[in-house]
């Protein structure tokens, strides 16, 4: 019987590694654990006897306790992860969640490694991961398990899974395709903005869902707002103009007046509305571009002001490329935001804007195809858009 444990693991991880022994895999794999090499074992012989049944040192177990998660992950990304062959990743985790279900014995319920959330049904269901989290979290499980003979596991196993491979989605992969399609936010002072609290949470769902938190620097255990009001000041034109407008005031040396010009515009869009109603569209045009990656194509701003029959649900529509060079099958992403004290609420709300959004969906493409042919955006643009 096919079931995760250290044996099968380690089997899986040696078909996919590059140029490298075994024992120098298990050092990869296990010694971040410890402080030093001499506080495990790694010579052939011991490897030899892990990959059949032979138990680990209670010293294993202890480090695997004490060991966060999120920090090995790191440490993989930077050493096991850059020893793997890339046209094996796929594979791996197909692997991990075929040996899951495989183990009628182990409850859907049972937690793999120390994150609560990282459950057998979790990762079965589950179709986009960060593998450096997975194999931290897999290894922490694997360690505190009992090893057991796998001889179910043949030299072909990680090959025998190829069919499948289009099923699985990595999360560090970033699209590989030139959209030809400039970002407009800055990218780097997003980096200095904001930071990513890494997690392998997610929403299952039957299509491929990612939960992606990012917090804000803390000062005196708060939040510091300096950061993030400096990022909307140096954003905000970019956010109310289009690449075409922007590029006017770079050939009129004028960029300068950039950022007052688009706070007079919001003004004059909405007198009644303080900068602060804008926060949550701002915030949603610097994550969809600097997180998802996804150009901007009109922002809520640029929308309001061309809808004249059909009002826009939306509160942005962005281009994700696509990942795969085979295909042209760039997506609109239409984005929704809500801001409010109570996150539940903030949350229900957001999700009920995206409801209106599909069942306004005719009229927002009809919005975006209009305004190509009505050369709201500049040629570049408008030449990719008519082709994808």
């Amino acid at each position: 019987m096919k079931k995760l444990c250290f044996s099968s693991y380690f089997k899986v991880l040696s078909q996919s590694k590059i140029k490298i022994s075994d024992p120098d895999l298990f050092r990869l794999v296990v010694g971040p654990f410890f402080k030093n090499d001499y506080e495990y074992s790694a010579d052939s012989g011991d490897v030899a006897k892990y990959k059949k049944n032979k138990g680990f040192p209670s010293s294993f177990q202890v480090a695997a306790t004490k060991i966060d998660h999120s920090i090995l992950a790191d440490s993989y990304a930077n050493g096991l992860e850059r020893n793997i062959n890339p046209i094996y990743k796929e594979n791996i985790i197909l692997a991990i969640k075929d040996l899951l279900d495989s183990d009628a014995s182990l409850s859907g319920s049972t937690v793999i490694g120390d994150n609560v959330y990282f459950t057998k049904q979790m990762i079965i269901r589950k179709n986009t991961f960060s593998l450096p989290h997975l194999l931290a979290n897999v290894t922490i499980y694997c360690l505190k398990t009992k090893n057991e003979e796998t001889s179910s596991i043949k030299n072909d196993y990680l090959e025998s899974l190829n069919p499948k491979k289009g099923t699985i989605f990595l999360e560090d992969t970033f699209p590989k395709i030139d959209t030809k399609l400039v970002f407009t936010a800055k990218k780097k002072l997003f980096d200095k903005t904001f930071t990513e609290v890494k997690h392998t949470g997610s929403v299952i769902t039957p299509n491929d869902s990612t939960i992606k938190l990012y917090t804000l620097r803390l000062k005196d255990r708060e939040f510091s707002f300096q950061d993030i009001n400096s990022f909307i000041n140096k954003n905000i034109g970019r956010y109310i103009f289009s690449r075409a407008k922007r590029h006017e005031y770079s050939v009129k040396d004028d960029i300068e007046s950039l950022g007052f010009d688009a706070v007079s515009a919001l003004k004059r869009a909405n007198p009644g509305l303080s900068l602060g109603n804008h926060f949550s569209e701002i915030m949603l045009y610097s994550f969809l571009e600097c997180s998802l990656q996804a150009p901007k194509i009109m922002s809520k701003f640029e929308l309001d002001s061309v809808s004249k029959k059909f009002k826009s649900s939306s509160a942005g529509i962005h281009l994700l490329p696509s990942g795969d060079l085979s295909l042209k099958n760039h997506q609109l992403a239409f984005g929704a935001s809500h801001i409010l004290n109570d996150l539940n609420s903030a949350i229900d709300n957001a999700f009920l804007q995206v409801i209106a959004i599909k069942n306004n969906m005719d009229n927002e493409i009809s919005i975006v195809e209009g305004s190509i042919f009505n050369n709201t955006f500049d040629p570049l643009t408008s030449d990719f858009l008519k082709e994808s």
